[in-house]
C-alpha cells in the first residue's frame, strides 16, 4: 500500500481550473489538488515548457460563514523576491478585494469568482474587501 502525507494532497494536481498569463515568462495555475481544494502554482517559462516556480497552500471550495478564501505568500524568484496574494469569493457582495492599496484581479471560472495579486517586494498584509457602493465588508457574514 502506498502512503501519502497531507503535503502530498495539497499539491497533487487534480485538475485545471484556470491558467493566468501574468507576464510574457510567468503564469498563475489554479487547480484542484488531491483534497479537492482549491490550489494555485507560480510558474515561469523556460524555452518550451513552464517550470513551477512555487506551490501556495490550497483554499476550500465552499465556505458560508466568510465573505472570501484568501492565502497570501512571499517566494523568491531567482534574486527577487515576490508576494501573491489568491483566494476565491464566496459572498456575491464582495466586489473589490484591495491589499496594500493594489486591488487584486478578478476573474469568473465556470464555478467561481476568484482573484489574485502578485508583486515584487515582501507580503504585507493590509487587506480590505468592498461591495459595489464602496463600502468597505467585515470579512465574516453577519
Amino acid at each position: 500500500m502506498e502512503k501519502h502525507t497531507a503535503n502530498e494532497n495539497i499539491i497533487r494536481f487534480s485538475n485545471l481550473i484556470k491558467q493566468i498569463d501574468v507576464s510574457p515568462n510567468e503564469c498563475l495555475i489554479f487547480y484542484y489538488n488531491g483534497n479537492n481544494n482549491l490550489a494555485c502554482a507560480v510558474a515561469k517559462k523556460v524555452l518550451f515548457y513552464y517550470k513551477i516556480i512555487y506551490i501556495s497552500s490550497e483554499i476550500a471550495c465552499e465556505n458560508n460563514s466568510l465573505r472570501i478564501g484568501m492565502l497570501g505568500s512571499g517566494f523568491k524568484d531567482g534574486n527577487t523576491f515576490k508576494s501573491l496574494i489568491w483566494g476565491i469569493i464566496y459572498d456575491k457582495s464582495v466586489n473589490k478585494i484591495v491589499n496594500n492599496n493594489i486591488e487584486a484581479t478578478k476573474f469568473v471560472t465556470s464555478k467561481f469568482e476568484m482573484f489574485y495579486s502578485i508583486n515584487e517586494g515582501p507580503l504585507e498584509f493590509d487587506y480590505h474587501i468592498y461591495n459595489s457602493n464602496g463600502y468597505e465588508l467585515e470579512m465574516l457574514v453577519n
